[in-house]
């Protein structure tokens, strides 16, 4: 397997060489779902040689989905984000290795493919600004 890319022109060169439909399919499902979509960009923000401990990666999403301050975040809503990531989320992305999971210690740290994953993300934003104007016409046959 060749390494992923890890910057910008590598991800440009990385695009040269063939890529199959099952991994463009993977990978896009992978970016598909909300949480694991936050989950790649908290650890894009994370340093590179830094980890993040899944308590304090739970509250943040929950924060992000509830529209709260992380402060306000309850056990509950905190306990659900964390057990649907270790239960749905953490495991296909670290085998994807967008992310490194540690299930023993339940800290999160960037994988070979998280510039790659935050940069499609980044990408799929600004795509969609561009979308944005448009309006679907559902009474349209």
């Amino acid at each position: 397997m060749s390494t992923l890319p890890r910057t910008p022109n590598e991800l440009i060169r990385h695009l040269a060489r063939s890529t199959t439909a099952e991994e463009l399919t993977e990978f896009l499902w992978l970016l598909s779902n909300r949480r694991r979509r936050l989950v790649v960009v908290s650890v894009y923000l994370v340093g590179p040689d830094e980890t993040i401990d899944l308590h304090t990666l739970a509250g943040r999403i929950a924060s992000v989905e509830t529209d709260k301050e992380p402060a306000t975040i309850t056990r509950a809503e905190r306990r659900t984000v964390y057990t649907n990531l270790v239960q749905n989320h953490l495991e296909p992305l670290a085998d994807a290795r967008i992310i490194g999971y540690d299930p023993q210690s339940k800290h999160v740290r960037r994988g070979p493919a998280t510039p790659a994953a935050g940069i499609m993300l980044a990408a799929a934003v600004v795509v969609l600004q561009f979308l944005a104007p448009y309006e679907r016409d559902d009474t349209a046959s």
